[in-house]
């Protein structure tokens, strides 16, 4: 109940500001800026995964153990 109330609160603080439009855009900036660098990321990741995984061609069978059957 306290958590809904201080939430409430923050809600009607954030809407009294002068700088209302202000900070809402920069919180809309914010939020494509955290969405670009999780893509970024993610991308960045897998192309990295794939790029290794052609340069460094590893034996798949290391002990010599599959060629005895």
């Amino acid at each position: 109940m306290a958590t809904y109330l201080l939430a409430a609160l923050r809600r009607k603080k954030f809407f009294r500001s002068p700088q209302r439009e202000v900070k809402l855009v920069l919180r809309i900036l914010l939020g494509f800026y955290v969405v670009y660098m999780l893509i970024l990321f993610l991308l960045l990741g897998l192309g990295l995964h794939f790029t290794l995984k052609d340069i460094v061609k590893t034996p798949t069978n290391t002990c010599g153990i599959g060629n005895l059957f």
